[in-house]
């Protein structure tokens, strides 16, 4: 998947924060970390530097150079992002490797997930044009949110049928990431797709035709 930066959307003046900000009182202004969410699920960050292998470098060596690499050919030195969401003491983490992969191919960039089936954790890049970030349950409640950032984004939730969702100043969805997928012309997508997306050819149906 190809790396997307990440840009903050431009905020449209104190008043309109305000009303937002009136309307969702329970929730957190600020995406920083550590935060506690509306449902009292602490998450935390833990930002670490670590020798990663390289995909598929080792395999491409050997056929190359018939011979095992040189120590340290095949690694490198990348930042490593571990999201932790804690409740009730129970807790589950997800991983983001550099940048964080992020396809062009959809509105909002889903980096990152994990659920015990009791909490889960969500790591989003959020659309340029986005106000807010927040979570919504299988029946729409919100469970979280915060404000957008040019960062990637964590959101956590108690269950594990949740959806991320971009939210524009009017108050409508840009994009969204629900956990069956965006279904789409028979095609069932991660995500909303970009409003530039050029699907590939090579996109496989989600059920082949009649015999």
């Amino acid at each position: 998947m190809g790396v997307r930066t990440l840009r903050w959307g431009a905020m449209t003046g104190i008043a309109v924060l305000a009303v937002v900000l009136g309307a969702c009182e329970s929730f957190s202004a600020a995406s920083d970390l550590p935060r506690t969410t509306a449902q009292d699920i602490r998450i935390t960050l833990s930002v670490s530097e670590e020798v990663l292998p390289l995909p598929g470098c080792h395999t491409q060596w050997l056929m190359d150079h018939d011979e095992e690499p040189p120590p340290g050919r095949c690694e490198q030195t990348m930042t490593v992002r571990r999201y932790i969401a804690e409740h009730d003491g129970e807790s589950v983490e997800t991983t983001v490797v550099g940048e964080g992969s992020l396809d062009p191919l959809y509105a909002m960039g889903l980096a990152a997930r994990d659920s015990n089936g009791g909490i889960s954790i969500l790591v989003v890049g959020p659309p340029t044009d986005s106000e807010w970030v927040r979570l919504t349950d299988s029946s729409g409640v919100v469970v979280d949110e915060v404000a957008s950032s040019n960062d990637l984004v964590a959101l956590a939730g108690l269950g594990s049928d949740l959806t991320p969702e971009a939210i524009a100043t009017d108050g409508s969805v840009i994009a969204k990431c629900p956990p069956q997928g965006v279904l789409i012309k028979d095609v069932v997508f991660e995500c909303t797709l970009a409003p530039d997306a050029v699907v590939p050819v090579t996109t496989i149906p989600t059920a082949g035709p009649d015999d």
